[in-house]
């Protein structure tokens, strides 16, 4: 079987065998933190399970290694800006598709992380897609990184389903851990 069959065959299986919401989990107090997915790690950027949940009216899968000590945290320096202008200027995109932003994949993974100078962590995640959006260049997250601009030698510009970096505080969810399922 070629690679592109194979690669067929995956995507029709996974229409036809969405990931299955498994519990509810809840926080320590009872409050709602969203629907468990348990998947492979391979359409959630290699985490063990998500949590689902809508923040600002938008649905995003919330990384979670381990249930009881929350959300997946990942360094500063994981989170990265797509910008349609060469220099890294204007608004700053995120993937509104999951990992692969030209595939429409829904919800797309959020980042948790801590970008100095704050000094708890946010989510950071695709605001309301504005749709197909050509990607000149990126930078990583912390202010004062470098600017990478995209060109034919180094896999640009491309183009993706994009929508603007939103983030909410984790601490504005008002969750207390431990989680638990029900």
């Amino acid at each position: 079987m070629s690679a592109a069959v194979a690669q067929q065959a995956a995507v029709l299986n996974a229409l036809a065998n969405p990931p299955l919401f498994q519990g509810i989990v809840m926080d320590a107090k009872g409050k709602t933190v969203g629907r468990i997915s348990f998947n492979s790690g391979s359409s959630f950027d290699n985490h063990t399970s998500v949590v689902i949940r809508q923040i600002d009216g938008i649905w995003i899968a919330l990384p979670v290694t381990d249930i009881i000590s929350g959300f997946s945290t990942t360094r500063a320096t994981d989170l990265i800006y797509w910008y349609q202008t060469k220099d890294c200027t204007g608004q700053p995109y995120m993937s509104a598709n999951g990992p692969n932003p030209q595939i429409v994949s829904a919800p797309p993974v959020a980042t948790v992380t801590t970008v100095p100078p704050a000094t708890a962590p946010s989510i950071y995640f695709a605001g309301t897609p504005t749709g197909m959006v050509t990607v000149n260049s990126t930078r990583y997250a912390p202010v004062g990184s470098t600017c990478d601009p995209l060109g034919p030698d180094n896999q640009g510009p491309f183009t993706g389903y994009m929508g603007p970096v939103q983030s909410v505080p984790v601490s504005s969810l008002g969750l207390t851990l431990p989680f638990k399922i029900e």
